[in-house]
Formats: structure tokens, sequence, C-alpha cells
């Protein structure tokens, strides 16, 4: 009877084993995919100049894609949002980060503080 409690569990620790070597794999498959992607994000930051952040800070009405990505950051940073009147005209109040956006882009450390971020304990 022992041997087969110690063989169940053995079984048992064998399937729990290899549950967690399958999870281990596509966690590195899915970090080999990203780090590529984080290489290639710290080369950009190292190609920006003054007047490119400049240049995104004086837009008034940002392309999507500019206001996504600034979001993204003020979120990353823990910036707040600005509370606007919804844009659509529903009479709420909804967050908006490109003031946020702008003031952190006049930060004479913004490019400072992004490539020192502290990328290994996003939470």
């Amino acid at each position: 009877p022992k041997k087969q409690v110690v063989d169940g569990e053995v079984a048992e620790a064998k399937k729990q084993g290899e549950a967690a070597n399958a999870i281990k794999q596509e966690c590195e498959d899915a970090l080999a995919l990203a780090i590529p992607a984080l290489n290639s994000a710290i080369n950009a930051l190292n190609t920006l100049k003054p007047a490119d952040i400049k240049l995104v800070q004086s837009f008034k009405n940002p392309p999507a894609t500019v206001k996504l990505v600034m979001e993204a950051v003020c979120v990353l940073l823990d910036m707040k949002a600005t509370k606007i009147p919804d844009p659509s005209g529903s009479g709420k109040m909804i967050n908006d980060y490109w003031e946020t956006s702008k003031k952190l882009l006049g930060d004479p450390k913004f490019i400072e503080q992004l490539k020192n971020y502290d990328k290994d304990h996003i939470n």
C-alpha cells in the first residue's frame, strides 16, 4: 500500500513537473519575441533628438497612435490623466492623457526616464 501511495505521488509530481516545464517553455518563447522588440525600442530612444520631442509636444491634436503611445507611457510612469468633457458630446467627463503627456514631454529628463525605466518590475 505504501508503495502505491508513493508511486501515485511520484506520478503526480512528474505530471506537475511536465506542466511547469510547458509553462516555462511558453514564457521563454514569449521572452524570445519580446527581447528583440525591447532592444529595438531602446535603439529608437537613442535616435530621438530634443527637436523631435518638441515637435510632438507642440501638437494640438496629435495622431491617434501618438496619443496611444503617450497614454501608455503615462500609465507606466504612473502619471494621472486630466478629466475633460467627452468630445462626442455625451456630457460625461473622460480621462485624457494628452495634457499630461505634454507636461511629460516638456521634462528635460523625459528620455532619460524612459531609458532608465525599471522594465523588469512592471506591474
